[in-house]
């Protein structure tokens, strides 16, 4: 691998830069590559928690660089640049978790004359735990299990399956869109895609009203 040369300007300013240079704006830059305004932004600001993965990231970094006037070296360099600052990115996130808490070994003795009041606590802990599953059950948001597609993927064709199930009697939408489920909860149904990032939002309501919401991320190549 040759040597990596890094400059000492921030990838963003170098950006701006080089935009500003081939007389292009924010706006017409989010339009050409076909992303968000607020992701344009995040790459000039070196503020790359704003994506919602890595996969993100250097894809819409790598379009940018597209419509700039560069060879495919500087493409590389800067390419290698970024997925420096994101894996140290990464490497600083980890060290900042604070660190597991040391397990007691102090044992305790069980006195026989304590031994019914144990047994006490766990039969009220038992039906406790019981009314309290049953309530959350009743009062809890309704079941939706999505197996297809994957919280964030990349996907080169302009559509995807939807899979997955939710409980009986329930409604469920996608991006409004209302999606057909079996006498069994079960979902199965081909969805549409548009070029770019795609955010897909999973409502499902039951039959007493409560709702459940997830989000789904897919960037069309």
């Amino acid at each position: 691998m040759p040597p990596i040369f890094i400059n000492s300007e921030s990838l963003g300013s170098r950006l701006i830069a080089l935009r500003e240079k081939e007389k292009l704006t924010q706006d017409q830059v989010a339009r050409e590559i076909r992303a968000p305004l607020s992701f344009i932004e995040a790459l000039e600001e070196d503020n790359y928690a704003v994506f919602p993965a890595r996969v993100y990231t250097e894809g819409y970094f790598k379009k940018y660089l597209g419509l700039l006037s560069l060879s495919g070296e500087e493409m590389e360099n800067l390419m290698r640049e970024l997925r420096i600052e994101l894996d140290v990115g990464s490497i600083s996130k980890i060290r900042n978790l604070a660190p597991l808490r040391e397990r007691s070994t102090v044992s305790r003795y069980l006195y026989p004359f304590k031994i019914p009041v144990v047994i006490g606590f766990a039969a009220v802990f038992i039906f406790t735990s019981f009314i309290v599953v049953r309530l959350g059950a009743f009062l809890g948001k309704p079941e939706l299990s999505i197996n297809e597609p994957f919280r964030e993927a990349v996907a080169d064709d302009h559509f995807t399956y939807l899979r997955g199930k939710v409980e009986k009697e329930s409604r469920l939408t996608v991006n409004g869109r209302e999606i057909t489920i079996d006498q069994y909860g079960n979902f199965d149904e081909r969805f549409e895609l548009a070029a770019g990032l795609n955010i897909l939002e999973f409502l499902v309501e039951d039959r007493f009203g409560k709702m459940n919401k997830e989000i789904r991320y897919i960037l069309v190549k």
